[in-house]
């Protein structure tokens, strides 16, 4: 584990516009659901979800904002595993960083929140693999960055917590693709702020690690149920950390990796996968190097790739997880260092 308490990128990428809020009392203002008195459940009737777990067929990913120790950016990423190459795509509208991402698993993907360096931003951006572009779609409720995030199925995903104006958040929203709205979902029962999340298919994800709002690393983990609207309390992650970062490994499985502990400033290179037959963590391989916040994606249901992040210098190296042979691979670099980007499978 890499160690360093005094760099000046590190205290600006940590601390640039995301002081902690002094007042631990967390509300959450301004909701905008529609007049109707339940949208969620007009939406669920109106066939708002399919029965189809979100699984990349293309074998490639896109990583997309982050900061690079200057500034917020909009850089866009595309890694083909068929060629083990990257390519620049079209930019964010806004640049931002601790962006949240996530796929519907037919070449769209989205980046949800963020932050610009200045403002906590709400705003959604969709991403059309096959026209490049990316289009801003309905905003969050709130401003916020640093959240969970994962897709349900091909068309809803949840994002949850994070930290706004208001402090650290346990708040969770699930996104209608069908219809290009937000609903407020079951909170979860802890604040998080920088956790780590994935995909469990079937309606399902996590949320591990991260800050509380009592501003205090937690090792606890919890499970979103969209066929209950609940949140569950799984097997807690084996070191207290945030930052870190999270892919699917299909139905059932995902995988946490890296992170940071900032009052002993540790970066962490701790990789660990979650069963969710068994519901256990199990240590895999760690990352070739520490890190805290790269972007990452899942490729399938057997593989996923890391790239960028931080450990005392922002990075543009990248490396592939094999779940069949529990191993990674280095893999060709970004073209520029970078942090805090939003990552997602095409």
């Amino acid at each position: 584990m890499k160690k360093n308490s005094d760099d000046i990128n590190r205290r600006d990428f940590i601390k640039k516009g995301l002081k902690i809020a002094s007042a631990l009392t967390i509300s959450y203002a301004g909701l905008n659901l529609t007049s109707c008195d339940n949208p969620r459940s007009l939406l669920e009737s109106l066939g708002g979800q399919t029965t189809t777990p979100p699984t990349s067929t293309s074998l490639a990913g896109i990583i997309a904002g982050g900061y690079n120790g200057t500034s917020a950016i909009s850089q866009c990423y595309k890694y083909s595993n068929s060629t083990s190459s990257w390519t620049s795509q079209l930019g964010l509208n806004t640049p931002k960083y601790f962006n949240q991402g996530f796929s519907n698993g037919t070449g769209i993907g989205f980046s949800a929140g963020g932050f610009s360096g200045a403002a906590y931003l709400a705003e959604l951006e969709k991403y059309s693999d096959s026209a490049g572009t990316w289009t801003f779609n309905t905003s969050l409720n709130a401003g916020k960055h640093g959240m969970a995030g994962f897709s349900l199925y091909t068309d809803t995903a949840i994002v949850a917590g994070g930290k706004s104006l208001t402090g650290i958040l346990n708040i969770a929203e699930k996104y209608y693709e069908s219809f290009n709205f937000w609903s407020i979902t079951a909170s979860m029962n802890g604040y998080r702020w920088m956790p780590g999340s994935f995909s469990l298919g079937n309606g399902s994800g996590m949320a591990a690690g991260g800050m509380t709002n009592l501003f205090v690393l937690t090792n606890t983990s919890e499970k979103y149920s969209d066929s209950t609207f609940t949140w569950t309390y799984k097997a807690n992650i084996s070191v207290a950390r945030y930052s870190l970062i999270g892919f699917s490994l299909g139905v059932d499985s995902g995988l946490l990796a890296g992170g940071y502990d900032p009052g002993t400033a540790t970066f962490y290179a701790t990789v660990e996968k979650y069963s969710d037959t068994t519901n256990t963590w199990a240590i895999k391989p760690s990352l070739s190097s520490a890190k805290f916040l790269p972007g990452s994606f899942s490729l399938d249901s057997t593989s996923g790739v890391l790239a960028g992040g931080y450990n005392g210098t922002f990075l543009s190296s990248a490396e592939k997880y094999d779940d069949t042979t529990s191993s990674w691979t280095v893999l060709a670099s970004i073209p520029a260092p970078s942090g805090g980007q939003a990552g997602f499978g095409l």
